[in-house]
């Protein structure tokens, strides 16, 4: 689940990408118009577990609407094959504040 105006780290369990192979990862992230591209110097992958981490900022999460939000991780392996896993789908919740907030 997403929440507005926050800062989640969203992580993936990938089983069907072979991270031994891959030369190059892509998330991404969508809800309508609005896309969340994340590619490899924003991607944390933790090839032992399968698991991919990416962080969003307060400006991408409140850039999305309450309501569903598409997701899928795209890879290219060093042969040049392409692959991907299924869209994911998952909700975005609202929140009352509709700004980014800070320390100051």
């Amino acid at each position: 689940m997403f929440r507005r105006g926050t800062t989640p780290t969203v992580i993936f369990t990938i089983d069907n990408i072979d991270f031994e192979k891959v030369t190059a990862i892509y998330i991404t992230i969508k809800q309508g118009n609005y896309t969340i591209n994340r590619d490899n110097n924003d991607i944390e992958v933790s090839v032992d577990e399968g698991k991919l981490r990416i962080k969003l900022t307060q400006e991408d999460t409140l850039k999305l609407r309450k309501g569903r939000v598409m997701a899928q991780v795209r890879a290219i392996y060093y042969d040049d094959i392409a692959v991907a896993t299924d869209i994911l789908y998952d909700y975005c919740v609202d929140v009352l504040r509709e700004d980014v907030i800070s320390n100051g």
